[in-house]
């Protein structure tokens, strides 16, 4: 059983992807946003955090950030709806920032069971099976 935490400011969202992946059993912790959820993994073990790119308060990128710089070894994978503004794709950038994979909404239970899979699969070399 995987510890997976979902970041996102969107409560519908958080409840969904809980029923999806509770339902293939995992254990599934919330947060609301980015100050939430470094508390959370202060707190406990958590092996995959969820993490949406836009959010009040603390964003996905600063968030993805600040779970590097303090030393958290858990896989990232990162979600947004936001796609492409401009010539900026975040989820590229998410990629940068430490993300071990990134999943566009809106999403399929599949693709995010296929998302979950690379996330933790996916060495953070680009290589497979470092975990």
């Amino acid at each position: 059983m995987t510890t997976i935490l979902v970041i996102d400011d969107d409560a519908g969202l958080r409840a969904l992807v809980g029923r999806f992946l509770g339902g293939d059993g995992h254990r599934v912790l919330e947060a609301g946003d980015g100050r939430r959820a470094l508390e959370v993994v202060a707190a406990q073990a958590v092996e995959l955090c969820i993490v949406d790119i836009f959010m009040p308060l603390k964003d996905g990128l600063e968030t993805i950030s600040e779970l590097r710089a303090a030393g958290c070894d858990c896989r990232i994978l990162a979600i947004s709806g936001g796609g492409s503004r401009g010539t900026l794709d975040y989820l590229d950038h998410a990629r940068m920032f430490g993300a071990d994979a990134v999943l566009r909404k809106p999403f399929s239970r599949d693709d995010l069971r296929a998302a979950v899979a690379e996330a933790m699969t996916v060495g953070r070399d680009g290589g497979e099976g470092d975990n």
